[in-house]
């Protein structure tokens, strides 16, 4: 594995907040106008990795908190599960349906 990198730029966590970034997928555009931006919370913190996590606010009680605070869903919205009971993703997933989202290659 390659450690070695270039800093190209510094800048603060603040300067990130509300961001737009492109999604990996495509699967929830149509959730695009509130969805795929920077939000903050104190249960992340930047004293350990990289202090960025991905809300999966189906599967948490502080993911679906800090979406509801963030606007990025309202309570009462019927939310989107993409794992089944078995613990694979659904059709709504389509490059990975079926497949277990622990391990999926």
């Amino acid at each position: 594995m390659d450690t070695t990198h270039e800093v190209v730029e510094k800048f603060s966590c603040a300067s990130l907040l509300g961001k737009k970034y492109e999604p990996l997928f495509d699967y929830f555009m149509e959730f695009s106008d509130v969805a795929f931006r920077v939000v903050a919370d104190n249960c992340v913190s930047d004293d350990s990795d990289t202090g960025i996590v991905h809300r999966a606010l189906v599967f948490g009680d502080e993911d679906y908190r800090v979406c509801l605070e963030n606007q990025v869903i309202n309570k009462g919205d019927n939310l989107i599960v993409v794992v089944d009971d078995d613990g694979r993703f659904t059709e709504r997933i389509t490059d990975f349906s079926k497949c277990l989202c622990q391990g999926c290659k």
